[in-house]
């Protein structure tokens, strides 16, 4: 079967059920569908798409939704057997698998265009996650978490709200290739470390009002480091 049914420089349709060879297609990334809409989300030549859709290295794989959730570039593992945060791609270290270590609870509702999961460790611990319509973060809600694992949300390039809750130190490398971003509300944060929201210039307004460190290449680049460095500096002669 012609699993193509059309075809133009920004946008494919295809069956997911045909057999179409993708080894003929060179560049993956602009890849659309309606039914089954493929996103430009890919890392490590994997592109993660709706539907529960993962194409590797152009061979796709379609993942039970009884037993898996696919977003951004994560799966969940919803088998109450093993009910976690599935790394896929074995290359990816981010601290997003390994920051609840163990999960009582998963929650998945529609709401409006998109999704709202929301996961409940054994402790108590809490990420509330609002998704649009393909799957990608947009809103971020952390609880009883004081500090997320190092890489935290490493390549994630969509999420436009944090509210970090309880957490008191952002590590290494947490949410570093995030562009997009624009409100933080970390009412509990002391400490972010190196590298943090490195490329992001689109914050405007972060709300840490306990804040006394900030580490090398973090946030230099937005237009709340100097209001942030000079409030640091206020919190130390108080």
């Amino acid at each position: 079967a012609n699993a193509m049914v059309s075809i133009s420089s920004d946008i494919f349709l295809y069956d997911i059920n045909s057999d179409f060879d993708f080894s003929q297609i060179k560049d993956l990334s602009p890849f659309v569908m309606s039914q089954t809409t493929f996103s430009k989300d890919e890392i490590n030549n994997i592109y993660y798409c709706p539907n529960n859709i993962i194409i590797d290295n152009f061979s796709v794989k379609k993942f039970d939704k009884s037993l898996y959730f696919i977003f951004d570039y994560f799966m969940i593992d919803l088998s109450k057997s093993n009910r976690s945060i599935i790394c896929y791609d074995k290359k990816l270290g981010d601290g997003f698998f390994c920051t609840i270590p163990k999960i009582e609870r998963i929650a998945i509702e529609n709401c409006d265009d998109g999704k709202r999961v929301v996961i409940l460790g054994s402790n108590n611990e809490c990420m509330e996650l609002t998704l649009d319509k393909d799957n990608r973060t947009k809103k971020l809600r952390m609880e009883n978490i004081s500090k997320p694992k190092d890489g935290f949300m490493f390549k994630n390039e969509t999420i436009e709200e944090l509210d970090l809750g309880s957490v008191e130190t952002l590590d290494c490398d947490s949410f570093f290739h995030n562009k997009v971003l624009r409100n933080v509300n970390a009412p509990n944060l002391k400490r972010i470390d190196d590298y943090v929201l490195g490329y992001n210039e689109a914050l405007e307004e972060f709300n840490a009002p306990n804040l006394e460190y900030i580490g090398e290449g973090s946030l230099e680049r937005s237009k709340v480091y100097e209001g942030l460095k000079k409030q640091i500096g206020e919190n130390k002669t108080k």
